[in-house]
Formats: structure tokens, sequence, C-alpha cells
């Protein structure tokens, strides 16, 4: 039987304010697309951009966290809806403050899955 998205998981998601949570993205040729972000969790975001990325492709993202605090890291493109826009990002080489900046937002959020 084959494991649903749910399962599939590692860790739980967190809702963002779509319209309120800014996201900067550089990519690899040096263009920087900016979004929002919709739901955070430990090990990535989801996203919507202005402009397209590839698949696969290597990114270093910005999210303004409510409250004014902003994450930063190395980011690669696990997944895109091409019907919403959207697109997943997998957190790589996540620096330890950058990471305990996400999981002190993470600890005053509600999760959503």
């Amino acid at each position: 039987m084959a494991s649903t998205i749910m399962e599939q998981r590692r860790f739980t998601r967190y809702r963002l304010q779509a319209g309120f949570t800014g996201v900067t993205a550089m990519t690899e040729d040096g263009r920087r697309i900016d979004g929002h972000a919709h739901d955070l969790c430990e090990g990535g975001v989801q996203i919507e951009l202005d402009a397209p990325v590839r698949p696969q492709e290597r990114l270093e993202v910005e999210i303004e966290l409510p409250g004014a605090s902003v994450a930063r890291s190395p980011a690669r493109v696990t997944w895109q809806d091409e019907e919403s826009g959207r697109v997943g990002l997998r957190f790589e080489s996540l620096e330890p403050s950058e990471h305990a900046r996400i999981c002190r937002w993470l600890g005053t959020a509600t999760p959503v899955w």
C-alpha cells in the first residue's frame, strides 16, 4: 500500500500568512525573485514566487518570519505546482543559528499538520 504524503513528511507544517510573509530567492544564475511563503517547517518551506524556477534548482532564500525576524538558508526546489504557482523547498546546510531562529518561531505557531 502506497504511503500518503502526510505519512512521508518528517516535520510538522505551520501555516504562514501568505500575503504578509515575504520571501526573496536568489537563483544560481544571480536572479532575485520575490514572493511569499505559505507554510514552514524545520526542513523546508512552501512558497509562491513572482517568476519561475527550475526543478531541483538550488536557491538562497530569505524568509521574513512574523515578528521581524529573517531566516536565511540555501534550499533546493523539491516540487512545483504549475497550476497554483507554488514551489516546495528543502533547506540545505541550514546554519545552527538559522535553525534555532526557525524553531523559535515554530514554537509560537499553531501546526497545520
